[in-house]
């Protein structure tokens, strides 16, 4: 079985060595394939996500997870993997479609307390408390992304805190801006398998769009 909107398959997902990330992705599914888009969905391969995920909750230790904050929204995907690791979840985005909304009305079902917030970050970035894990996926050129991350990477605790950029090895703004961030801080960037969903104008050598972990 294939999924309709996915480039992935079923048996894929249930055959995925991380247990936890494959029921997460196909819950997930479940969710996109109710609003019935004809593209979208989780933008990574099944190897950035379980890295990223494995990454982030062993980085944090025994702090763990309280406040996710994502700058971009979109179909909700981001917000239903990293939600699901936190206590609180805040998602920023200039429009919230309707796939996000049904992932944040299920997170609250499973006791995440999620606030949507249809603004521009800068908006909103002084109402916005200590941040756990900051992520960022709105626009992708140089400028906005050293914008999100200059506006809200204050807000990110000192001690194991954590910020993830996406897009980081197949977009030109994203990519340069992680160039320069490596210099400053430490960080570690994923891109190992296939997307999931396939809707980048890439290079097709390049297998997925990238993820940067920068640790605060």
């Amino acid at each position: 079985m294939v999924y309709e909107k996915e480039m992935i398959k079923k048996e894929i997902i249930e055959g995925w060595h991380d247990h936890r990330v494959a029921l997460l992705v196909e819950e997930y599914y479940k969710m996109f394939r109710s609003c019935h888009f004809e593209r979208g969905g989780l933008q990574q391969s099944l190897v950035e996500i379980t890295e990223v995920m494995g990454y982030v909750m062993g980085y944090l230790g025994g702090l763990g997870l309280r406040r996710f904050v994502e700058i971009g929204s979109s179909d909700g995907g981001s917000l239903w993997m990293y939600g699901s690791m936190s206590d609180e979840v805040i998602g920023i985005d200039i429009g919230i479609n309707v796939c996000a909304g049904i992932v944040a009305n299920r997170l609250r079902e499973i006791g995440k307390k999620v606030e949507l917030v249809v603004a521009k970050c800068e908006e909103v970035v002084e109402d916005i408390g200590s941040i756990d894990l900051l992520h960022i996926d709105a626009d992708h050129d140089y400028d906005s992304v050293k914008r999100y991350f200059d506006l809200y990477s204050p807000k990110v605790r000192k001690v194991r805190g954590a910020i993830v950029i996406h897009d980081t090895v197949a977009n030109e703004g994203s990519r340069r801006f992680r160039e320069e961030v490596e210099l400053k801080y430490d960080c570690v960037t994923f891109s190992g398998g296939h997307l999931i969903s396939g809707d980048y104008d890439i290079d097709p050598n390049i297998p997925n769009p990238g993820t940067t972990i920068v640790k605060i």
